[in-house]
């Protein structure tokens, strides 16, 4: 057994608990002499977890134990060395405070920033909103902008291709009614007014099957002969007298009142009489005497009026008469022979013994005589307490534009100015747009074709029809036949004839 080396000079010895002495005493080294240990021994020292301060074990056990080895000069030494470590903390404190001081204002320097940079941050975030809602608003007006801009090129093209389309539909309608009126001009009648008073006719075409016949029983044919006698006296006094027209009209409806409550056949035969005895009597004085239209007109309305069946012989009567208030001309047919063309147009004998047929001229103003009084009625006005007139100036109206639909025939002159003669005022009064167009129409167009194309025997309407155009291109005003005759005494003489 190798034995073991004591390096350590102090000697320790287990402390007797039964001993008096101090137990500081047991660790107190024997040797108090000074010790010193090698580099070597040091090294052990610590590595044995005994740090060894030479400074302290000398306080320990030559200054504080042992008061009188105190050493001055040590001691000086001690406080020199108390005073430099104390001023060199004071040194590293105040190090510290003006570091601290620095990094102070460093962080008070980077607060300031901070601060400046969040004020700039809200003003810059501010003016960031303000920029986001400028281009917002900006891309919001570009959009409106866009969308509005689209509707207007949307509503534009909507209404272009409506314009277009109106357009289209114009032209289509203007050609049709282009190939309306070539036929109608090439026709031989206005089919609408043809349709108009063919409903008419018809009643005559019943009167004949159904209430001439009975004429042929002799005791109601006397019966009927007697009640009838006072008509055709009656329209024979009429004068252009209101009051005297209405006075005859009473009288007129008195008596068919009392027939009709006799015999309804007898009161069907009696209107079909009396609207012959008028379109006789203005067959005769109309054409020689025009202010008669007005006459028979007035009192022609009161008896439509209070009796409407009475309108259907009248007008289905005018038409058999007088085609041209259709009008039609029956000229459509090539191989109708001139015979048939005037018998179908109602010429009537000159000289029935000898089967001569009237002359053109005489045709045209007995024709001229029947749409004075057509019109005559379409115009007249009822006085007050008066009966309220079933026809209307739209009537004399469509005649007029029917007629001017229509190409130009011998016979037109004659038709034109009786439409003119009569209700040119009224047309005036109820068409004031629409009547100097075709005023216009008939002297630049109409009249010169007439002028060029003229019957012999109508040249005296045409003329007619240039004085009144005229008239009314200087004055501005339709001068029209008057109501009252040129001798206020005059008074309609009886017919000599009867249909």
């Amino acid at each position: 057994m190798t034995p073991v080396a004591i390096t350590n000079p102090n000697v320790y010895t287990v402390p007797d608990i039964d001993s008096d002495s101090d137990s500081g005493d047991y660790y107190r080294p024997h040797n108090r002499a000074k010790v010193y240990r090698s580099e070597e021994q040091e090294k052990n020292l610590i590595k044995l977890g005994c740090y060894y301060d030479p400074l302290k074990e000398y306080k320990r056990t030559y200054i504080l134990q042992n008061l009188k080895c105190f050493d001055q000069q040590y001691d000086d030494k001690l406080q020199q060395h108390q005073l430099n470590v104390q001023k060199e903390r004071e040194n590293y404190l105040e190090t510290l405070r003006k570091k601290k001081e620095e990094e102070k204002k460093i962080y008070d320097s980077l607060l300031t920033e901070v601060s400046n940079l969040t004020l700039d941050e809200e003003k810059l975030n501010k003016e960031f909103q303000d920029e986001l809602k400028k281009q917002r608003k900006a891309v919001e007006e570009a959009i409106a902008y866009d969308r509005k801009r689209t509707e207007t090129e949307t509503a534009e093209a909507r209404s272009k291709a409506e314009k277009e389309q109106k357009e289209l539909e114009a032209k289509e309608r203007k050609e049709k009614e282009i190939k309306k009126l070539k036929e109608m001009q090439d026709s031989d009648a206005s089919l609408s007014g043809l349709e108009y008073f063919k409903k008419y006719y018809a009643k005559i075409e019943q009167y004949r099957d159904t209430f001439k016949p009975k004429l042929q029983d002799a005791a109601f044919s006397k019966a009927w002969f007697k009640r009838k006698s006072g008509i055709r006296r009656t329209i024979s006094q009429l004068t252009s007298n209101h009051e005297f027209i209405f006075t005859k009209y009473k009288d007129i409806y008195a008596l068919l009142m009392s027939i009709k409550q006799e015999s309804n056949d007898a009161y069907e035969i009696t209107l079909n009489y009396l609207a012959k005895e008028i379109l006789g009597q203005v067959a005769q004085d109309v054409a020689n005497k025009p202010y008669c239209a007005y006459i028979y007109a007035r009192f022609t309305y009161m008896i439509c009026s209070s009796i409407p069946e009475f309108t259907d012989y009248l007008l289905g009567r005018l038409y058999k008469r007088c085609p041209y208030v259709v009008p039609q001309f029956y000229d459509g047919d090539p191989n109708i022979s001139d015979k048939e063309l005037r018998a179908k147009l109602r010429y009537t004998y000159s000289d029935k013994k000898e089967k001569i047929l009237e002359t053109f001229l005489i045709h045209g103003e007995r024709n001229r005589g029947f749409i004075m009084f057509y019109v005559g009625l379409c115009q007249t006005i009822p006085d007050p307490g008066h009966p309220p007139n079933p026809f209307a100036i739209k009537d004399a109206w469509l005649y007029l534009v029917r007629l001017l639909n229509m190409s130009l025939r011998a016979i037109t002159p004659f038709l034109v100015i009786a439409v003119l003669d009569i209700a040119g005022k009224r047309l005036l009064e109820s068409y004031p747009n629409q009547m100097p167009k075709i005023f216009r129409m008939l002297r630049n167009t109409v009249l010169p074709m007439m002028i060029a194309d003229v019957h012999s025997d109508a040249k005296s309407a045409v003329q007619q029809i240039d004085i009144f155009l005229s008239a009314y291109f200087e004055k501005g005003i339709a001068q029209v036949v008057s109501e009252t005759p040129p001798e206020s005494t005059n008074i309609v003489k009886k017919a000599s004839n009867s249909f």
